[in-house]
């Protein structure tokens, strides 16, 4: 019986972690595709943050969207909006500075492209987390870039 609760729980938790971690991958998408159209970044983190009611990202974590140029084959981050109260970096880099992890493959110089970043602190609601620490992740990270 305790194997079978333990396995239980765990698909519970690893469920709704994965169902978390889809709803952000999609809102991160739909935001970086209608920022490459041509809205404003704040509209975007706007829409982003609304999109994203479902998991309460507002309350819950944040979003970072940035603009990127790229220069003599380095993407260069030329703008960057962040949600209100959040207070977490990107982990591309800051507005001005070359993105991180950013692989320009193939992108013509004079090119820009648009990345939306999410943090969300994810909050289990099962006691398993306190007996497998390891196995469950505190924040999820999602980047779609357009």
């Amino acid at each position: 019986m305790p194997i079978l609760l333990l396995i239980s729980l765990g698909l519970v938790e690893f469920g709704r972690a994965l169902s978390v971690s889809h709803s952000l991958s999609r809102v991160g998408r739909e935001g970086a595709n209608i920022a490459a159209r041509g809205t404003g970044l704040d509209t975007v983190l706007t829409v982003v943050l609304r999109n994203a009611s479902d998991v309460e990202l507002r309350r819950r974590g944040g979003v970072i969207v940035s603009r990127i140029e790229i220069d003599d084959a380095a993407p260069v981050i030329s703008r960057q909006v962040v949600a209100p109260g959040f207070e977490g970096r990107s982990r591309l880099g800051s507005e001005g500075a070359i993105a991180k992890d950013f692989v320009p493959l193939g992108f013509e110089r004079g090119s820009i492209h648009y990345a939306v970043e999410l943090f969300y602190d994810y909050q289990t609601i099962t006691p398993l987390p306190r007996f497998v620490t390891s196995l469950f992740p505190l924040e999820l990270y999602d980047r779609a870039v357009f």
